[in-house]
């Protein structure tokens, strides 16, 4: 028995001691001074300004290219970390091949790694179980992946987010001519859609190339 209590307690001592470290790893704050699209941002810390990509997720293009659900990602990141104070946490890899820092982000210092704690004060995971991001992780820097694989199974399960925007898409032809501006947010199924012919430049396409280009939702004028 005085056996049975001794391995116990120093197993006790052993996960304190990796909570300790954890939250060690976690240095003191930053401020994000701008958010690029929905999985990168800047940060000042030690007198510069740093590049973060944070891992083990993936949000739709928003910049170079705009995706589906990109330019939602992005002005949700940016809803809720410009000008905010962050804490970063790193994994293995230091940078990517894009000299960005590699890391994960939260809003609040964990107190305990709990399931909730980590949904609830980590960015990366708020922005898989809100729908905005996808679980992505590359090795080595895995150490969040069960994680994050469970809370895009939520998201999905639910619906949030681009998810909605995949399960309403399914019902659609893909294929069937629609129009759009280069600024609009819509795509249109007329031609003559009044809303479309205050711009100077209409684009024509299949419905999947208006959705790829980031048009994500129907006109409501000329919606069939």
């Amino acid at each position: 028995m005085k056996r049975r209590v001794t391995m116990s307690s120093a197993v006790v001592v052993f996960i304190l001691g990796a909570i300790v470290v954890i939250i060690q790893n976690i240095p003191s704050g930053v401020t994000v001074t701008r958010v690029i699209d929905g999985d990168t941002i800047e940060v000042k810390m030690n007198g510069g300004t740093y590049k973060v990509r944070l891992i083990g997720i993936n949000t739709p293009e928003s910049t170079t290219k705009v995706e589906p659900y990109g330019k939602e990602a992005a002005g949700f990141t940016k809803s809720q970390l410009l000008g905010k104070k962050v804490y970063l946490e790193k994994d293995v890899s230091e940078t990517d091949k894009y000299g960005r820092l590699l890391r994960y982000v939260w809003l609040k210092k964990p107190s305990e790694l709990t399931d909730s704690e980590i949904r609830t004060k980590m960015f990366n995971a708020i922005l898989v179980i809100e729908g905005y991001a996808q679980s992505a992780t590359y090795p080595p820097d895995v150490k969040y992946a069960e994680y994050f694989a469970k809370y895009e199974a939520e998201a999905r399960e639910n619906n949030r987010g681009l998810w909605a925007l995949e399960e309403k898409t399914k019902s659609q032809n893909l294929d069937r001519i629609v129009y759009w501006t280069p600024n609009g947010k819509s795509y249109h199924y007329s031609k003559e859609c009044p809303t479309l012919q205050r711009s100077k430049v209409i684009r024509q396409g299949t419905l999947r190339e208006a959705l790829d280009a980031g048009k994500s939702d129907p006109c409501n004028y000329c919606v069939k």
